[in-house]
């Protein structure tokens, strides 16, 4: 990646670039819609292990770009999107620690950010 670009922000050039041990390329639009939103593939050696989509939301009246990381389970081959952040090297972390290990992810695991609910009486 070059130098003069902003830390926490991809690179949006077609181009293959690394970062770290993961490479990171932006993919081509699906569909010839301006408004379709960027995608980036994440490999690691020789494989993909993952994707970073990018999503637009409002909070307070301002809009925000948020990354949201989607990781391949190492053993199953399942797709798990991960949580969201409005760095985009933050998210290739999230990606390479999920490659590692999946059980690091909470999504992997069922868990969120607030226990299942339960109806009184059944505790």
């Amino acid at each position: 990646m070059s130098t003069t670009r902003q830390e926490g922000v991809p690179d949006l050039s077609f181009e293959p670039h690394e970062v770290g041990e993961l490479i990171v390329r932006r993919l081509r639009p699906a569909t010839r819609r301006p408004s379709e939103p960027p995608r980036w593939e994440v490999f690691r050696v020789d494989r993909v292990i993952g994707w970073i989509d990018i999503d637009l939301h409002r909070l307070r009246g301002s809009v925000s770009d948020f990354y949201f990381a989607i990781g391949v389970h190492l053993e199953t081959g399942t797709h798990y999107r991960l949580e969201g952040s409005t760095d985009f090297t933050d998210r290739l972390e999230v990606l390479r620690l999920f490659d590692i290990d999946p059980m690091t992810s909470r999504q992997h695991l069922g868990l969120g950010l607030m226990p299942a609910y339960r109806p009184p009486g059944e505790l």
